[in-house]
């Protein structure tokens, strides 16, 4: 486990719980001014930022119970290509497995459609931002059923009916500037390297289907049973047992 260091804004007191679980994963907390040329966790005001460091764009803050909010006010019974690749109009109390959070935006979305949600993040800042914003959001919403856990899907043994891969799209076929978030992602943690190896893995284990998420020309790694398009993306489904 990577160390890291999670920046005080002039001194300002880190909560215990955060402190806590910064120190689980191998972290320090620092009242030294911090630096400016990287992305770096912050603590400020009561919350936890990552700063852009040399990318362009504001501190990366992340709100679940605003997200989940807006995402509940807009439900409606048309739910677009996401719903129908997890097969949400086959089965209402699906299990779902993000393997790749990030912002927790897919997640988030499939949750306040009555989802059950497990989700991981390896990228240690990025699991603590998150882990952060949940710590708020389950006082307000303790009868939901999401888990955060910080790992590689690939050493768990996790289980359900579907299985989500939201892999960093390739930066050289986004015509548009990446947003602020795969910038700090891919300083952080670069492009996912091994995204081949953990779609094999994926296809290995026991779900009932692999969802993957993909630009709309991204080429395609394996033939799926069925792809779900908007114009911004493309879920590509794999079907291996009815749900």
């Amino acid at each position: 486990m990577k160390s890291f260091v999670c920046y005080a804004f002039n001194g300002q007191t880190v909560p215990e719980i955060l402190q806590t679980e910064i120190q689980r994963l191998g972290g320090v907390i620092s009242y030294d001014q911090a630096p400016d040329d990287v992305p770096v966790l912050l603590f400020k005001d009561g919350a936890l930022s990552l700063t852009p460091g040399s990318a362009q764009g504001q501190p990366l803050v992340l709100d679940y119970q605003d997200k989940y909010s807006t995402f509940r006010q807009r439900a409606s019974k048309d739910k677009g290509p996401l719903a129908k690749a997890i097969g949400l109009d086959k089965k209402r109390d699906l299990m779902v497995v993000d393997g790749m959070l990030g912002t927790a935006s897919d997640s988030l979305l499939m949750l306040s459609w009555g989802v059950h949600i497990q989700a991981f993040e390896r990228v240690t800042e990025i699991y603590l931002l998150n882990w952060y914003s949940f710590q708020n959001f389950k006082k307000y919403n303790s009868s939901l059923n999401f888990s955060i856990h910080h790992a590689d899907i690939r050493n768990s043994n996790v289980t359900g009916d579907v299985l989500y891969l939201d892999p960093m799209y390739p930066q050289t076929r986004n015509k548009r500037l990446s947003k602020k978030e795969m910038q700090f992602f891919n300083q952080l943690a670069g492009k996912d390297q091994d995204e081949k190896e953990v779609f094999d893995w994926a296809f290995s284990q026991e779900f009932k289907r692999v969802v993957i998420k993909r630009p709309p020309k991204a080429e395609i790694y394996l033939k799926p049973t069925h792809s779900f398009e908007s114009k911004s993306v493309r879920y590509d489904m794999y079907s291996f047992k009815p749900l």
